[in-house]
């Protein structure tokens, strides 16, 4: 029989010291055995790493286990690239140090990705505050199956495109490398399954594989304003989108100038500047309305998130 392809599964963490060993536990507990795990604090300062290091030190599974502290605070995004730069598997699955995964997690992934062949593998999730008590799952309704091209083309992001429950193949990041930091300093969850899109395909699985954690430290919370003024936040929000659809843009360009055109990039690329227009009137909208009530908005602080 042949090995089972390796998982690298990816923990970034940051002061999670409630939490992270229950995400370990939930990592060690996996029904596929042939799974790297790379833990990469980003230099907490609450206990954290002595939950890792203590709870991987009394680790006796299949598992193999890679440690790393960083000196310094990257950020979320920088910690994370560096755990993916670092990971040797053929598939790389987030697993932050605040979520759950479910026991059979990796082995469903690893099953709709060798039936798809998709470049990007996303499931359902069981979100709240605590994984004994859920509140609700992140898409109520679902297919499981390949998401075309055609239809993410039509929508900046939903609750499929959840980014802590993605697993992807290397080539996504070998194809197009990092984001332009200019237009998206942050996050990724509109952007890799369209990339994967345009790639060999991107695939969602209507299970709830995961419990991914609210609560007020969490990366999520930490770099958006989801308690601002409504105005704020819109404008916000749409400005993101809309940089996002840019960078989609950017994305398709350079497959075509890469591989030759094909229609249904033609018609990906049509929608999105179609989308980019309409977020482009709204975000207007919205600096009005601020305007006309003397608010401003400090760009550069949003843009940097926790450090």
């Amino acid at each position: 029989t042949p090995m089972a392809p390796k998982v690298s599964m990816l923990m970034p963490t940051y002061n999670q010291v409630g939490f992270v060993e229950a995400a370990l536990d939930s990592v060690f507990a996996q029904t596929y055995d042939n799974i790297e795990l790379l833990v990469f604090d980003d230099a907490s300062s609450d206990g954290t790493w002595d939950v890792v290091q203590a709870c991987c030190a009394a680790h006796t599974g299949p598992q193999t286990v890679v440690l790393h502290r960083q000196p310094k605070n990257l950020g979320p995004h920088d910690n994370g690239v560096a755990a993916a730069n670092a990971a040797t598997g053929e598939l790389l699955m987030l697993a932050y140090g605040d979520d759950v995964s479910h026991p059979e997690r990796v082995a469903k992934v690893v099953a709709a990705w060798q039936a798809s062949g998709a470049s990007l593998v996303a499931h359902n999730a069981l979100t709240g505050a605590d994984p004994e008590d859920p509140d609700k799952q992140m898409v109520g309704e679902g297919v499981s199956g390949v998401v075309s091209l055609v239809e993410l083309s039509g929508v900046c992001w939903d609750e499929r495109m959840l980014g802590a429950t993605f697993a992807w193949t290397r080539n996504l990041w070998d194809v197009f490398g990092r984001f332009d930091p200019a237009l998206v300093p942050r996050g990724g969850d509109h952007l890799l399954p369209f990339r994967a899109a345009l790639l060999t395909g991107f695939c969602y699985v209507h299970e709830p594989l995961l419990f991914w954690r609210r609560h007020p430290g969490q990366v999520t919370a930490s770099i958006s304003d989801f308690e601002g003024h409504p105005l704020a936040m819109g404008e916000t929000n749409t400005a993101y989108n809309m940089n996002t659809l840019l960078q989609r843009i950017r994305d398709v360009d350079f497959i075509v100038e890469r591989e030759g055109s094909r229609p249904e990039w033609t018609q990906a690329r049509r929608k999105t500047l179609e989308m980019v227009a309409g977020m482009s009137l709204t975000w207007s909208r919205y600096r009005a309305l601020l305007r006309a009530r003397g608010a401003t908005l400090d760009w550069p602080a949003r843009q940097r998130g926790r450090a």
